[in-house]
């Protein structure tokens, strides 16, 4: 897999994230919307490790 679609994965994962922990606290401050962007981007990261790898061993097998 190429690397652009792993960051746009990646990307879109962060985007909803925060998206969908901000609505199900029903809270748009913007102490909330930092905290869970923070939370997000390292959901994101992980993410992202996690696909490269999966993928990088899927192609060596």
């Amino acid at each position: 897999m190429e690397i652009k679609n792993i960051i746009s994965r990646s990307i879109a994962a962060i985007v909803l994230f925060v998206l969908f922990s901000c609505i199900l606290e029903r809270d748009f401050s913007l102490d909330t919307l930092l905290s869970k962007a923070v939370l997000g981007l390292v959901f994101g990261v992980l993410y992202g490790i996690g696909t490269w790898g999966y993928y990088a061993y899927k192609k060596r097998k």
